[in-house]
């Protein structure tokens, strides 16, 4: 079954993953990216805005522990990686 996780992910068990958290309504909350140490380098939130974008982007790379206080609109890539999630989600889903 799914969890429940209410408090954000800060470290990952595996290298270079990517982790997908879902809201209750199994839409995908946000997407958590991860480096070769297990350590976040960003957060994608999907379903609130921040500095006006919807979905946006926040930047760990630089080490921070806490939720980095910019949202940064997202890259191609990184919107890629959402479209993605959200195909996986739907076969899943199904």
């Amino acid at each position: 079954g799914l969890e429940k996780n209410l408090k954000p992910i800060e470290k990952a068990y595996s290298a270079n993953s990517i982790y997908v958290v879902l809201g209750k309504n199994q839409e995908i909350k946000n997407i958590n990216v991860f480096d070769e140490n297990g350590n976040k380098l960003k957060q994608i939130d999907l379903t609130h805005f921040h500095n006006g974008l919807k979905p946006h982007l926040h930047d760990f790379s630089d080490g921070s522990k806490y939720h980095p206080k910019d949202g940064l609109p997202l890259t191609q890539e990184e919107l890629k990686l959402v479209s993605n999630a959200e195909k996986l989600l739907k076969e899943y889903k199904s």
